[in-house]
């Protein structure tokens, strides 16, 4: 749970970087790379709250 106090900010920064990236015309790599990256992002976090809903 370190990330707690900066996960909304951090949030926040992705989403205005993402919706900066829309803007521009994509290509495939960018938008491989994107869905690679949201998916390692979902992961970590994913892994995170398991880890400390289990050691309760």
């Amino acid at each position: 749970m370190l990330f707690s106090g900066k996960g909304c900010t951090l949030l926040a920064e992705i989403k205005k970087d993402v919706s900066f990236m829309n803007d521009k015309e994509q290509s495939r790599f960018s938008k491989i790379t994107k869905v690679v990256v949201w998916l390692m992002l979902i992961a970590i976090v994913g892994s995170t709250v398991l880890t400390a809903i289990l050691s309760l």
